[in-house]
């Protein structure tokens, strides 16, 4: 697995056992809008978990699509990262 990079977050999760905290350190950068994200590589598959607040809804108090979309980018990002697929940042 490449090393990783200081910009990034990746350690494991004081609360939830198995899983990691995934993330930039930097909170002023977009992930940061999502909350904490944490992940779970486990076999073949792996898991990426955010827990919606009011930030992320829409009038009608559900999670509104541009957060959901954000998300999916972040967990494809995420996932093929903890399976060392793919890197990121300036080299």
């Amino acid at each position: 697995m490449e090393q990783e990079r200081p910009e990034f977050l990746y350690e494991d999760h004081p609360d939830y056992p198995g899983w990691k905290r995934w993330g930039f350190k930097d909170a002023t950068r977009y992930n940061a809008f999502l909350g904490e994200t944490i992940v779970r590589a486990d076999g073949h598959r792996a898991f990426v978990r955010m827990t919606p607040g009011r930030q992320h809804s829409n009038l009608a108090d559900r999670v509104h699509g541009g957060a959901l979309l954000g998300f999916i980018d972040v967990a494809l990002f995420a996932a093929a990262r903890s399976f060392g697929l793919i890197g990121a940042g300036r080299r």
